[in-house]
Order: structure tokens, then C-alpha cells, then sequence
């Protein structure tokens, strides 16, 4: 099982004892009682492989550190997260497990079947909620695999995709379509092929736009190929796309009958193997995932990742830094964050997505960089952490 490094720990402790907010006080209070929300998937069920959300209301404003953790029917912390408050007293949406009940134990970062305590830790006080994640799916799901029906989050250029599902009526037909990447999906949503009107995207030539299936006695589809090779659009750049099981009536979403691997965050991200050198990408954005490079003075700095490479797999949580800018990286420098706070939360196992989250609540005129410290050891490691900024220009600018 990954074991959180030294230095993860210490901050940890440390982060306990803090009480002043990532860009300020955390004294004032916004007022309202301290309320956790937790996801529960289409229906009020969590069902199996969808990513697990929580969001937060009634904080103190700015504070830091706001403490989520997932604790296992034993007692054991098996994820967890360090964020920060926005200027209302809250934290929106932000995954706390992903994929759940694929898994046959319960480790850092995996919640296998079984009944979860969420448990929130602020100055305010301690909130509960619990959550059960069912021993079998209540409803379809599908889900990017190997040819053995492994779940996988990722897969390299010029590899296969393979597709699985099941809890499917018994000989039932469906189209199994992969879509471009979409934030969430409801109920009307027109499914619409991967190519459809978006220039930027490469079809690849001579495939078809969705494969037809029909489910076996059991309710599933076993492994198929989806796709005989995965493209990108232009070296460097990550592509990602949402698989999306589509029921009779075809083309429009049913989250009844039809079933998504890519609610949150995405079905599968195409990466490249990492030759050597800095790990670059985007990562300063919006709250809507708009990646930017400019910022205004009091703007919120969101960070997240679809990484283009394939990263360090054993690393299932990350730290957050935003670093005064540097023409110069080395290998082994230190890091030192200028917010007042270190963001930690899990990642994607597979593929390290890294879902949305807030890094910065107020910014601050001047020229900064965004480093994640992939292995959390507390330095700059080259060619496993991941840089917004570096020789090639910041990572964003904040003005007035």
C-alpha cells in the first residue's frame, strides 16, 4: 500500500495547528452552521466507478486548513484532502475518491465496497456524513479497461481502447460512443460523436463514430475494443474523452438507462511516455476548468490537471504549491509557497487526473508559477513534478 513520505506527514501535523487562512484571517465568520454535503451519484445512490464529491458550507472565510477525510468502517483514514475556504465560507465540490468499488481493498485514495465516514475538520467544529458504496453496481455503468476488463483511467498513444459494462438488461442493444470530454452529464443531453463540428479534434480515419452492442444473459458486455488506436491532436497536448453507454432510444442521455464513465472527472486521458526533462502544464484556471494564464488582483486561482505524460503511479495524493515566478528550475530546489497554505488531495489512479480545487483565494499583483509536488517531498524534482511556469514564461500574472 503507498505510504504517505516524511514530508507529507509533517505537513499534515502542522496544517492541524494552523489558524490563519491562505491570503489572510481566518477570524471572520460568514455566519450559518457548519454543513458537509456529500455526493450520492444519479438517484441519491452512489453507484460503483463514479467519483465520490463532497462540498462544504458555513466555514470560517479563507481558512485554512480545512481537513476532509474518508474513514473506513475500521477506523483507518483511506483519503483525504487539506483545502482551502473561499471568501463565503466554502469549499465546492471536490473529489475525495475516485472510481469507487473497483477496487478489492481499501487503500490510500480507494474506497472499495463498504460504508465510509466523511469526516470534516475545521475551526468551527467536526462534521460527519457517511456514505455506502454497494458490494455490486445499482445501476449501469461502463468503463474504459483492458482487454481483460481491468478499469483503466489512461492509455498511450497508438494503444486500444477497450470498453466493459454491466447491471444492463438482459440481451438489451446499445451504442457505446466516445464523446469529447464533458463536465457533467443529465438527463436530455444530446450524445453527439467525438467529431461532429469540433475542428480541433482528429477522428481518426476509417473509424466509426460508436460501436453497436447487444448485452449478454447476465446484463453486461464484456471487454470490447472501442477503439484500435487513441490519437492526439498535436504532441504535448492531452487529449481526454468521456465513454458513454447509450440505451434505446439512441442519442439522447437517460441516466436511468444509460450509463457514463467520465462524470467526474473524465473517462480516459491519452498520454505520452516522459523522455526526460521538466514536466510541463497548464494548471492556474477558472472555477468553470478554463486554464488562464492572466488573472486580476482578488481573483480566485484554481488549479487541476489532465497530465500529457504518464506521471509517478505510486503518487496518490499531491501537494499545491504557487511560487513567486523563476526563469530557473533545478532539480532539487527547494519550494516555498507564497498563499500561507499547501493544498493536498488525491488523484486518479492510472492516469494522476487531478480534479479542480482551490489554491489561492485572493490574488496578489505579481508573476508566479505553480509547482505540484507529485511525491510530496517538499522539493523540486525534475521529470516528476509538474510546472506551470519555468523558462518558457510564468505560470500566470495577476494584475491590476
Amino acid at each position: 500500500m503507498y505510504r504517505f513520505p516524511i514530508f507529507f506527514s509533517l505537513l499534515l501535523m502542522g496544517a492541524l495547528a494552523l489558524a490563519i487562512g491562505c491570503s489572510g484571517s481566518s477570524d471572520e465568520n460568514p455566519g450559518g452552521p457548519l454543513v458537509l454535503s456529500v455526493s450520492t451519484g444519479f438517484g441519491g445512490v452512489l453507484n460503483q466507478g463514479e467519483a465520490l464529491t463532497f462540498s462544504a458550507s458555513g466555514l470560517n472565510i479563507n481558512e485554512f486548513p480545512v481537513l476532509v477525510e474518508a474513514i473506513a468502517e475500521g477506523g483507518s483514514v483511506v483519503s483525504m484532502a487539506r483545502l482551502t475556504a473561499d471568501n463565503q465560507g466554502r469549499i465546492d465540490d471536490v473529489i475525495i475518491a475516485y472510481d469507487v468499488g473497483f477496487f478489492p481493498d481499501t487503500g490510500d485514495g480507494r474506497l472499495s465496497a463498504g460504508e465510509y465516514t466523511i469526516r470534516l475538520t475545521s475551526l468551527k467544529g467536526t462534521v460527519e456524513r457517511t456514505v455506502a458504496i454497494p458490494t455490486a453496481p445499482t445501476d449501469p455503468i461502463v468503463w474504459g479497461c483492458d482487454i481483460d476488463g481491468n478499469l483503466t483511467n489512461a492509455v498511450l498513444v497508438g494503444e486500444p481502447v477497450f470498453v466493459a459494462a454491466r447491471a444492463l438488461k438482459s440481451g438489451a442493444n446499445y451504442r457505446i460512443w466516445p464523446v469529447i470530454d464533458k463536465r457533467a452529464w443529465n438527463d436530455g443531453d444530446i450524445i453527439s460523436s467525438w467529431s461532429d463540428d469540433r475542428p480541433l479534434v482528429v477522428w481518426p480515419p476509417g473509424i466509426q463514430e460508436y460501436i453497436e452492442v447487444t448485452s449478454n444473459a447476465g446484463g453486461e458486455i464484456e471487454p470490447i475494443q472501442l477503439l484500435p488506436y487513441a490519437t492526439k491532436i498535436l504532441p504535448g497536448v492531452t487529449d481526454q474523452f468521456d465513454i458513454v453507454l447509450d440505451a434505446e432510444p439512441f442519442g439522447v442521455f437517460n441516466s436511468v438507462t444509460d450509463a457514463v464513465d467520465g462524470q467526474l472527472p473524465t473517462g480516459i486521458v491519452v498520454q505520452d511516455v516522459h523522455t526526460g526533462g521538466p514536466i510541463y502544464a497548464q494548471l492556474a484556471s477558472h472555477r468553470d476548468y478554463t486554464y488562464s494564464n492572466n488573472f486580476k488582483v482578488g481573483d480566485k486561482i484554481y488549479i487541476w490537471l489532465n497530465p500529457s505524460v504518464i506521471l509517478d503511479q505510486n503518487s496518490l495524493y499531491v501537494l499545491k504549491y504557487i511560487l513567486l515566478h523563476s526563469d530557473i528550475w533545478e532539480d532539487g530546489m527547494t519550494i516555498e509557497d507564497i498563499t500561507g497554505g499547501v493544498e493536498l488531495d488525491p488523484v486518479q489512479e492510472g492516469c494522476v487526473n487531478e480534479g479542480i480545487i482551490l489554491a489561492w483565494i485572493l490574488a496578489q499583483e505579481g508573476v508566479y508559477d505553480i509547482l505540484l509536488d507529485i511525491n510530496g517531498n517538499g522539493i523540486y524534482d525534475e521529470g516528476v513534478d509538474v510546472l506551470d511556469g519555468g523558462p518558457g514564461g510564468p505560470g500566470f500574472i495577476v494584475t491590476e
